[in-house]
């Protein structure tokens, strides 16, 4: 999960060999341009963005440029 405070949260899943992306109700799946870069199908808002994952110096995402804005990673909440 990723984070921008005008933006909220933006959820990146693996779904078998691809990726999908979850943003304010909307999701979609995303297509491997090149590197890490990639770029959303289908219908609706979501539709032909890019999002590029920004590495930190281990090579971990650290966090995602989506709608030429950042999104911090953001540890998950677990519930007990």
């Amino acid at each position: 999960v990723y984070n921008d405070a005008a933006y909220g949260d933006v959820e990146v899943r693996s779904m078998g060999r691809t990726l999908e992306l979850e943003w304010n109700g909307h999701q979609t799946r995303l297509e491997h341009l090149y590197f890490d870069t990639f770029e959303a199908r289908g219908d609706g808002p979501l539709e032909n963005s890019r999002l590029v994952f920004e590495l930190n110096g281990q090579g971990k995402v650290a966090g995602i440029h989506l709608f030429d804005v950042e999104f911090s990673r953001r540890e998950a909440v677990t519930h007990r």
